[in-house]
């Protein structure tokens, strides 16, 4: 077993390497409350040309589906109080519970049992088909923004164009019982695997948990990174509703840099984060009017996006104006006060989680962290916390680089 230290967090953080190929990762806390995760390389962008869904539709079958109440492996676990789920995003699929510390080694069992022994059957899979279907058709006109986006991001021939992770109506009626035992026998494999555990837990004690559970090793590698090119376009889609605010995404490429906080997230909190952000400060200024902006990163495609709804004769001037903003932090530089107000930041997001703060959909913190840098080697991005801190110049350079990047900008207005 391989196991490395990252000493830069302020709680004990520790990834060990079985020798079956699984990664195990640990925080430990010192609370009372525990988190585990069983997170899979398969997701949307693995799915087949003819059986986009599958990654999604196999991770209900594999927890039960819409009956996991009645789970048999859930049945006693839920008299604790403890919660599952389980969902699947463009790479990953993620089956995870939370509840007491004292009960982790009935959690981290059961999810063991439940990735590594499941009952697929066609009665299963047909069961399900209704209930993926309507959530499908339920979510319809989301669904089809984000196939829009995705539509103009990337080229026909890249596996990121058909990335959600639900697929097509075409995929859903398509799969069968046959796609899903496939689809389990080609992913769900040890070394294409994270076991991810927060709270109070010690290291060595999921250690042992994990070697009870016999998982033979194989002689398969880790998946092949799918390469991410973006494209860069101009493009508008309108939406047969009077009544909607023009929304205006605008996304620049930025480099690969595997540092704990990259430079981008200093950079996305200079443009629109409270009293610091200078974006929403120059469409004030320029153009009269507060509108509210935010920005958020697509780390796996290393761009950096800023979003805002604006009336309809500004739609234009966004992206304009968001460069100019960047180059604001070029030629003023970073203040110490600012600086350490983003320091400030970083270090409330490291401790929030001793804490109790958990994000969307319960996700503690730590685990966030945790499957990032599992990621990190593979897709280029998370944590690297043995790395040194940034520096101011770093950011700047960072801004700057991002002032002369290609950008695209999406519009979605009514028409």
């Amino acid at each position: 077993m391989d196991t490395t230290f990252f000493d830069r967090y302020p709680m004990p953080t520790r990834r060990t390497v079985l020798d079956n190929g699984l990664t195990v990762l640990t925080t430990e806390t010192g609370s009372k409350f525990a988190y585990c995760e069983l997170v899979i390389e398969t997701g949307g962008v693995h799915d087949d040309p003819d059986c986009q869904g599958a990654a999604h539709f196999l991770e209900h079958i594999v927890s039960g589906g819409e009956g996991r109440n009645d789970h048999p492996l859930l049945l006693d676990i839920w008299k604790k109080g403890v919660r599952f789920n389980a969902s699947t995003s463009d790479a990953c699929t993620s089956y995870h519970l939370e509840g007491l510390a004292e009960d982790i080694d009935e959690m981290i069992t059961i999810l063991f049992k439940m990735v590594f022994e499941p009952t697929i059957t066609s009665a299963g899979v047909e069961a399900e088909r209704s209930v993926i279907r309507a959530e499908y058709h339920r979510r319809r006109p989301a669904f089809e923004i984000d196939r829009w986006r995705f539509e103009q991001m990337f080229a026909p021939e890249s596996p990121w164009r058909h990335l959600l992770p639900i697929g097509d109506e075409a995929g859903i009626e398509a799969i069968d019982v046959g796609n899903l035992q496939s689809r389990w026998a080609r992913d769900y494999y040890p070394e294409n695997m994270a076991l991810i555990v927060t709270g109070g837990i010690a290291h060595q004690r999921v250690l042992d948990l994990s070697a009870t559970f016999s998982v033979n090793p194989t002689a398969r590698k880790r998946k092949e990174r799918i390469k991410s090119e973006t494209r860069f376009v101009e493009a508008e889609l309108v939406q047969p509703i009077p009544s909607m605010t023009p929304v205006v995404q605008c996304y620049w490429k930025y480099q690969k840099d595997g540092r704990f906080i990259h430079p981008v997230d200093d950079v996305r909190t200079l443009l629109t984060h409270g009293r610091l952000g200078l974006l929403y400060k120059r469409l004030r200024t320029d153009l009269g009017k507060a509108y509210a902006v935010s920005s958020r990163q697509e780390k796996r495609h290393r761009q950096l996006w800023v979003e805002t709804q604006v009336s309809i004769e500004d739609v234009g001037v966004v992206a304009q104006e968001a460069r100019r903003a960047l180059r604001d932090i070029v030629s003023n530089g970073i203040s110490t006060d600012d600086w350490q107000v983003m320091r400030r930041l970083e270090q409330i997001s490291l401790h929030a989680e001793e804490d109790g703060y958990r994000g969307p959909r319960s996700y503690p913190i730590w685990a966030d962290f945790l499957q990032s840098a599992w990621m990190r080697n593979h897709y280029g991005f998370g944590a690297a916390p043995e790395e040194t801190p940034m520096t101011v110049d770093e950011v700047i350079a960072c801004a700057e680089a991002l002032s002369e990047a290609p950008y695209g900008q999406l519009v979605i207005r009514p028409g």
